[in-house]
């Protein structure tokens, strides 16, 4: 999803192009950050709006408020995403979700669609479908949860 997003960049010093010092900033203060209310900035995209600036009186750099336009990803009950098996184990197995969201799905409801675990392959498997590391699936999220900068979800495969 875009969002346009209200943040402040500290420029103490430039290297020529103004433009291209905020730009920078802007990226390294965004690019991969999470909270509560924008979820995931997986990208931070190049234009950005200077909507005012001062001089600091503590070391003299240029304090610009901008709105910079970001893409984000924010998990929520009931979304469907297609993302890749990074890791099994007993109790379930990890999808991860554009490098950003890891989703758990729980023994039992790999159990409830007749998966069985298998030590020796560390898989999961029903019939010839085998869920091994690396296997794309689509799954829905059933829970979210917001702690520390990182959503914690749940969900099924569908």
């Amino acid at each position: 999803m875009e969002k346009k997003i209200q943040t402040f960049v500290n420029i103490s010093t430039f290297g020529g192009d103004i433009n291209q010092s905020i730009r920078e900033s802007i990226h390294r203060k965004l690019s991969g950050t999470c909270d509560s209310v924008n979820g995931y900035i997986t990208e931070v995209k190049k234009e950005f709006k200077i909507t005012s600036s001062k001089i600091s009186s503590i070391d003299c750099s240029i304090i610009f408020n901008v709105e910079a336009t970001v893409m984000t990803i924010k998990p929520k009950i009931n979304d469907k995403y297609q993302g890749e098996v990074v890791m099994i184990f007993e109790k379930g197995i990890f999808i991860d979700v554009k490098n950003f969201i890891k989703v758990l799905i729980s023994f039992d409801s790999l159990n409830e669609k007749d998966y069985k675990y298998e030590n020796l392959t560390n898989t999961f498997i029903k019939d010839d479908d085998v869920i091994e590391i690396g296997r794309l699936l689509d799954i829905e999220i059933q829970g979210v949860k917001y702690d520390k900068k990182i959503y914690n979800c749940f969900g099924n495969i569908i």
